[in-house]
């Protein structure tokens, strides 16, 4: 049989798989699923990323309208004084900070002093503003710990 003769059986071959009157397979259309044959299945997203990716878009979207409303409320009235610069607290307190059951715990008035020492070195202690220390409220602590 000559080549021919043989492209003709395998193209009958083809089409009476499914239906005898098909045109021979192509292996660029694609299947039921959308998908080349052929093709890797990884290639569509899973209906999981899908959704993942609708939740994130939702969040952000939500962080966005959060922003603007955020920014619409500010007073951008330049005569208004405000304090600005590098917060500084500290409590005497913390000098006399131990770790009990860790001797090498690296928090330790040591290393507060050291701190407060290169600081002031350094002129930076002067330009900073400093705070008073206080208990936090459990509404501020619950704005960092959720």
């Amino acid at each position: 049989m000559t080549s021919t003769g043989q492209d003709s059986t395998t193209t009958r071959q083809r089409r009476s798989r499914h239906n005898p009157h098909s045109p021979p397979h192509d292996s660029s259309v694609t299947s039921k699923r959308g998908v080349k044959k052929g093709a890797l299945l990884h290639s569509s997203p899973s209906l999981a990323e899908l959704k993942k990716k609708g939740r994130m878009k939702k969040l952000s979207q939500a962080a966005e309208q959060d922003l603007v409303v955020g920014l619409k409320e500010l007073d951008v009235n330049l005569e208004a004084k405000t304090l600005s610069g590098t917060g500084l607290v500290f409590d005497e307190q913390l000098n006399e900070f131990h770790c009990l059951w860790d001797d090498s715990f690296p928090e330790g008035p040591e290393r507060l002093h050291a701190i407060k020492e290169q600081l002031i070195q350094e002129g930076l202690l002067d330009r900073c503003v400093s705070f008073q220390a206080r208990f936090a409220e459990k509404e501020e602590l619950m704005l960092v710990h959720r």
